[in-house]
């Protein structure tokens, strides 16, 4: 029984760990990604000082409807999370408990 046990945990354990890598690796990517967009919004800049009228109302058009759907997204997420957060909770509450005698 302890056996099985300890290779259900160290399975779960070794899991774990490759997960987090994985998602090392994926804030490794997001975070390239926001520089990139960084140095976007930074050239955009730029560029908007020296555009028409016409031009600034388009970007902002644009950018009005891209932060929209950011906002969207966010919502989603953050409600994703709060579902994640909350099976969590229930499966740390439901998990049994073996009382040790003394």
């Amino acid at each position: 029984m302890a056996q099985a046990i300890t290779t259900n945990y160290q399975g779960a354990l070794n899991e774990a760990i490759q997960e987090q890598t994985r998602l090392a690796g994926a804030a490794a990517v997001a975070t390239r990604n926001a520089g990139r967009l960084r140095d976007q919004l930074s050239e955009a800049d730029k560029r908007i000082a020296t555009a028409s009228a016409a031009a600034v109302r388009d970007y902002a058009t644009t950018a009005n409807k891209l932060l929209g759907q950011c906002s969207d997204r966010y919502t989603e997420l953050a409600a994703r999370a709060d579902g994640h957060a909350l099976d969590a909770r229930v499966c740390r509450a439901a998990w049994p408990v073996k009382a040790v005698i003394p």
